[in-house]
């Protein structure tokens, strides 16, 4: 404390890094981008746009079939299997047209494949979805 002063120290400084709160801005209308204020719509236009491309260019494909090596995934014992789940984390071996060990993609169709059965459509957006969360 400065002599003559009888304030505590703790009211007369702000602590560091402290900025002036103004009433109009809030944290969800703006945010800070190289040290300006951004609107947050200028923040978020670009990966809602990002987004909306990948669903424009991947949407004509919801509509279509199983490809390439899709029926191996799909037609294997253990992803129709309700049992199946453990087989593939568990006895890799069982697929037999596979030779790689890939749990989490046979776990995707196995979950898929209880939800829908064979019908493409489900598996087809939620690809859409995960390639546009990407």
């Amino acid at each position: 404390m400065a002599r003559g002063n009888n304030t505590p120290r703790h009211t007369q400084e702000k602590p560091v890094g402290a900025a002036a709160a103004s009433p109009s801005s809030s944290p969800a209308s703006s945010s800070q981008l190289f040290g300006r204020r951004v609107p947050a719509a200028a923040v978020l236009a670009p990966p809602l746009a990002l987004c909306a491309l990948v669903f424009i260019a991947f949407f004509p494909a919801v509509n279509a079939g199983f490809v390439w090596d899709d029926d191996a995934f799909t037609l294997a014992e253990p992803v129709a299997a309700w049992s199946g789940i453990a087989q593939i984390w568990f006895a890799p071996r069982s697929i037999h047209s596979e030779v790689h060990y890939w749990p989490v993609l046979y776990s995707t169709f196995w979950l898929e494949h209880k939800l829908w059965g064979f019908d493409p459509l489900g598996y087809h957006i939620v690809n859409l979805i995960l390639h546009s969360a990407v």
